[in-house]
């Protein structure tokens, strides 16, 4: 398994984490509050820099309760 450098830009990002045993991802946290309105796409800092390995992606996807 590579390993995926993660570097702070802000004082107040958070790395992202596990957050149970068993999750399937990492838990990712804005780094500002924002308001979005439903059914728009909207730009959300995370505050964070990620060096992916080649042959690797990352997805950010929305939670659906």
């Amino acid at each position: 398994m590579p390993l995926l450098k993660v570097k702070k830009l802000k004082d107040n990002a958070k790395v992202p984490a596990i957050a149970h045993i068993g999750d399937a991802c990492f838990d990712l946290y804005a780094a500002e509050s924002v308001w979005i309105n439903a059914g728009k796409a909207t730009p959300v800092s995370t505050g964070l820099a990620f060096e992916i390995p080649d042959g690797w992606e990352m997805q950010i996807r929305p939670l659906h309760r």
